[in-house]
């Protein structure tokens, strides 16, 4: 899925695939390019709620819920570097870790 602002200079990829029932995987990426092959290509498992943040380029996630039939994700698009979030997402943002897509 690809998104875009009104002046298409950021650009936001997610993937959302589920090789295995059961086994949802979940990346994203917003930038100035499109990161849809690479992306594809290393889509990581979905983790469990209450993990805490995953971050790559650009953007923030997390997993609300988790079943067999539903999954509910939470992304964020970070602003440009520099600019000032929320305190409570800068604490968050902190102690997240990286999408092991890029890894």
């Amino acid at each position: 899925v690809v998104f875009s602002n009104t002046d298409h200079s950021q650009l936001l990829t997610m993937a959302f695939t589920v090789p295995i029932t059961t086994a949802p995987c979940f990346s994203a990426r917003c930038g100035a390019s499109l990161h849809g092959k690479d992306l594809l290509s290393r889509v990581p498992d979905l983790a469990r709620p209450g993990t805490g943040l995953r971050r790559e380029a650009g953007c923030a996630w997390e997993t609300q819920e988790l079943t067999d039939e539903h999954v509910t994700v939470r992304l964020v698009v970070l602003p440009p570097d520099g600019a000032k979030l929320p305190e409570e997402l800068e604490r968050r943002l902190a102690k997240a870790r990286y999408c092991r897509s890029v890894l």
